[in-house]
């Protein structure tokens, strides 16, 4: 661990102490990983953090990080939803709020539901970790985003059935049951 908090003190300045500073300070799970995730963020987006991660923001995902290896991994590989998730992790959203962007090919669809779905559980385990939302609110999160998902894959399923075989005859449907039926999926 000294070794790491050596070389981070060496890549983590400017913009991007308060991060370091707050990741040697904070009571976090997994400090270290926290670090791992801080240091390869600051390689991907260079010696001083953009705008949006200036402030509470940068603090935010430094504890997220030390929470997910998952979700910190993945917001590294795809900063080009940060600015997206600091606009609306500390907003609650109404159900009307939870689209994915849809797709023409099918590979454009499945990365639209899979940026979509890991954005949206950054953004419900943001909320959770810095107790922004009660669990309630969580847990019907969690299913909105189930909801979308499962409809954007059945919109693309029917836009392929009908190119493929015409107008159908009757529609597709869709049942919930369990936990996503009674909106208390979590994660």
């Amino acid at each position: 661990m000294e070794r790491l908090l050596e070389e981070a003190r060496k890549t983590l300045d400017g913009g991007w102490r308060s991060a370091l500073n707050f990741a040697v300070e904070e009571r976090l799970p997994n400090r270290r990983r926290a670090l791992l995730l801080l240091n390869k963020l600051r390689e991907r987006l260079g010696a001083e953090p953009p705008d949006y991660l200036k402030g509470d923001f940068l603090l935010h995902l430094t504890k997220l990080f030390s929470y997910s290896a998952f979700l910190g991994e993945f917001l590294v590989s795809h900063p080009e939803v940060l600015p997206e998730l600091e606009s609306t992790y500390t907003r609650t959203f109404k159900p009307a709020d939870f689209r994915v962007q849809p797709g023409r090919e099918e590979a454009d669809v499945l990365r639209n539901l899979r940026v979509y779905r890991h954005t949206q559980m950054a953004r419900v385990v943001l909320r959770d970790i810095l107790n922004l939302a009660p669990f309630t609110e969580l847990t019907r999160d969690v299913t909105l985003i189930h909801d979308a998902c499962i409809r954007e894959a059945l919109r693309f399923a029917q836009e392929k059935m009908r190119e493929r075989y015409g107008e159908p005859s009757c529609g597709f449907l869709v049942v919930a049951m369990g936990k996503a039926g009674g909106f208390e999926l979590n994660y």
